[in-house]
């Protein structure tokens, strides 16, 4: 069927790039499909293309150079022209609430600039339990305590520590188990969602070519199969184990994904050069609920205090 609405390109193409950057099949200012291939893979009409490669280009997420073609914004480039839309369209939203710009800071400085929230992380695997809490404290600011589900059987945390946080996080795969823990210890919870744009760009793939996931923990691997074991093209995925298998073998141009805490152990490998840092693994969603509660909370303290 054909895409046939604007938002529905732009979606598409922002969906290639991300996951393009984040499996290091793409780079910063690398050349992107035309408007005319484009349109012809997506059976769209060129104008809605035009469009949605413009959205974008508003966006900073792409350059369109005439007579040159249309490319990947430079990541310093992408970076200035994203903070000055981010700050305009931030003053533009607190004036539809009917808060003045000159005061709009003050007020965000209110709600981040308070004591660190304290967050638990309840997860099955340690690449998970690393990139959740750098995340959480890189993007947050808050205090994070990593706790591994399977040791907690065996060895239980006290009752003390678990009501001293400020609230518990998880993924789907543990939510019904955290939210008892949740509702016992009266400790709000917060059920992630990670990695749309990389594992939806990872499914796309999978049906045309191998894609490599790097990763420390067994347990971890083993989910990731769950993962995309009814994908069209699950055979085509390959997740190793770094320091079980052999990751030489890695073709040089494979698609590959890196998780965090592996890329700290890992050494030099010509594949790994070309891979990209990881960003942001939260969705946006995700980001928005726990800024919300620390948000609300810090602005409610005040009230009280």
């Amino acid at each position: 069927m054909p895409v046939a609405k604007c938002e529905s390109v732009a979606e598409l193409i922002k969906q290639r790039v991300v996951s393009g950057l984040h499996l290091g099949l793409l780079t910063y200012g690398a050349r992107l499909p035309s408007v005319r291939d484009l349109s012809t893979e997506v059976r769209a009409n060129p104008r809605v293309v035009m469009a949605a490669y413009r959205q974008l280009e508003a966006e900073g997420l792409v350059e369109m150079r005439e007579r040159s073609g249309i490319f990947v914004t430079p990541k310093a480039r992408q970076s200035r022209v994203g903070r000055a839309d981010l700050v305009v369209e931030t003053l533009l939203e607190g004036i539809r609430h009917g808060i003045p710009p000159i005061e709009l800071p003050e007020i965000m400085k209110r709600g981040l600039a308070r004591r660190a929230r304290r967050a638990i992380v309840l997860e099955c695997n340690d690449d998970q339990l690393f990139s959740i809490g750098e995340e959480l404290r890189h993007d947050f600011g808050l205090d994070v305590q990593a706790v591994d589900l399977n040791a907690r059987r065996v060895q239980p945390m006290r009752d003390l520590e678990l009501r001293s946080a400020d609230f518990f996080i998880t993924t789907s795969f543990h939510a019904a188990d955290v939210r008892k823990l949740s509702e016992q210890h009266n400790v709000p919870c917060i059920v992630l969602t990670m990695c749309v744009e990389l594992f939806a760009g990872v499914r796309e793939r999978l049906v045309h070519e191998p894609v490599y996931f790097v990763v420390t923990d067994p347990r971890f691997a083993k989910k990731l199969e769950q993962i995309f074991a009814e994908a069209p093209g699950a055979s085509n995925l390959r997740v190793l184990v770094n320091g079980r298998d052999n990751l030489a073998d890695i073709p040089p141009q494979a698609a590959a994904y890196v998780t965090r805490i592996t890329r700290k152990t890992l050494g030099r490998l010509p594949w790994l050069e070309r891979i990209l840092p990881e960003t942001h693994v939260f969705s946006r969603e995700s980001s928005r609920e726990i800024l919300s509660f620390i948000v609300r909370s810090n602005l409610l303290d005040q009230i009280e205090s």
